[in-house]
This record gives structure tokens, sequence and C-alpha cells, in this order.
């Protein structure tokens, strides 16, 4: 599971004086974040596309995952996600639980309709015990 500070480690801010560095120094987690988006790349073409934070958020997440069988079915499953919040101008990390429960649904209505040509979320309840790992904690 991607820890809060190792979140905050590999993301980088806007700007170096934001992380309290000197003018002109790199993040010090920005090579831990291109070896980690390099790797997904090469693994999970899928993944090719989306914006920087997006594309690191997801690698993060997927390679916590031990089998690539399934980094591979939820990468797909997190293309889906991600276009539907965009959809919707929502942003990935301030999406809640409504959200997730609206795309859940109309996942598994397509799934249904689709049900014949062998189409369909590779395994909506199974994604969803995931989700609360890349959505924020309300406190």
């Amino acid at each position: 599971m991607l820890g809060e500070q190792t979140a905050a480690a590999l993301i980088p801010v806007e700007s170096p004086a934001e992380a309290g560095l000197p003018a002109g120094a790199a993040h010090p987690g920005a090579s831990a974040a291109a070896e980690l988006v390099t790797q997904v790349r090469a693994e999970l073409p899928a993944m090719a596309g989306l914006p920087a934070r997006e594309e690191l958020l997801a690698a993060a997440w997927l390679m916590s995952l031990r089998s690539a069988r399934t980094r591979r079915a939820y990468a797909g499953d997190l293309r889906s996600w991600l276009a539907w919040l965009a959809g919707r101008q929502t942003d990935v990390l301030t999406a809640g639980r409504v959200h997730v429960d609206l795309w859940v649904r109309g996942q598994q209505d397509a799934a249904r309709s689709r049900r014949a040509s062998g189409g369909g979320l590779t395994a909506p309840r199974h994604l969803l015990s995931r989700i609360p790992v890349i959505l924020p904690s309300r406190s």
C-alpha cells in the first residue's frame, strides 16, 4: 500500500522552493518516480498517455500489486475509471465514495448488456475493495 509519506516523496511539488529545496535542485523523489513510471510504461502500455500526476499515482498503486496479471487487469479498469472521472470534471484525488459507487454501477450495467460478447469490467467488487488505497481518507 502506498503510504502518505511515500506518496509525498514520489509526487513532486510545483517548485523546489515548496519542497524546501534550493533553487534549481531536483526533488528527492523525482528519480524514484521516473523509474517507477518507466517500469509501468514497459509492463502496462495501456497506461500511456495519462497526465503526469495521474500516471505517477496509477504507477505507484499498480506496482504495489504483486501479480502482473492483476496489474494488467486493473490497469484497464483504472483507465476507464480515470476517463469516467474526466468526463465529469472530477479530479481523482477529490473523488468520493459516491463517484466510486456510480462508476461501478455503470460498469456493471454495461457488462450485463455486453455479457454475450464476453466484455465487461474485470472484477468490480475486487477493484472496489482496492479503491480506498487510492482515495484520500477524510478525517
